[in-house]
């Protein structure tokens, strides 16, 4: 007699662990906690800079101008170098960039530091989907996506708790110094990812 197996069995699963999924959600949390951090620090960026308002909305606007110019570009290099390499050298180089903005003497400074995050999250987008790809199949995969979806709002509502405290009771630079040592932690972690060869043919 056939031997009937459940479809769920035929499934390759690349992970059992959650950790390359915590690793990558935090990494999407720390680009949507950049963001709002700006936004709930407001104050405590005007007072320290002696700035108007608008020098909070130029470098958020600077920050995703380089992510929307830069996306496709971004998403080419993951192709060509593999996404785990990327990954990881976008999460260095935001975490730079956040250290930057937190030692920032002037909105000029602060500004440029927000452009370089914008590059970092244009190279780093793309390989989150193509790594929940490669570390997760079947069921997996389609939790794992949708926890990619709900960690951008996490990163929103960590950041007016957060932030606002500390930009509140200590200092606004506090909030992107643990930007800074967050990026660290996760840069650390990545190597739990599963590698991806890149195509080297991709530009052909």
């Amino acid at each position: 007699m056939t031997e009937v197996r459940s479809t769920s069995s035929l499934e390759p699963a690349l992970q059992t662990s959650w950790l390359p999924m915590l690793v990558i959600a935090m990494a999407q949390i720390l680009l949507s906690f950049n963001v709002n951090a700006l936004r709930v620090s407001i104050g405590g960026i005007v007072s320290s800079f002696g700035a108007s308002p608008s020098v909070v909305g130029t470098a958020i606007v600077t920050h995703l101008l380089f992510i929307a110019a830069l996306v496709m570009l971004g998403a080419k290099i993951g192709a060509l170098w593999g996404p785990r390499p990327v990954f990881q050298a976008a999460v260095l180089l935001f975490g730079v960039a956040m250290f930057i903005t937190m030692l920032s003497p002037n909105a000029t400074m602060m500004i440029a530091a927000q452009g370089l995050a914008g590059m970092a999250a244009a190279a780093l987008v793309p390989t989150l989907v193509v790594l929940i790809a490669a570390n997760y199949q079947g069921r997996r995969q389609a939790q794992a996506i949708g926890w990619l979806g709900a960690s951008e709002a996490m990163g929103g509502v960590l950041a007016f708790l957060i932030a606002g405290f500390l930009g509140t009771w200590i200092g606004w630079r506090y909030s992107f110094g643990v930007l800074g040592v967050l990026a660290a932690g996760v840069l650390l972690l990545s190597k739990r990812l599963s590698p991806v060869e890149g195509r080297r043919d991709f530009a052909d």
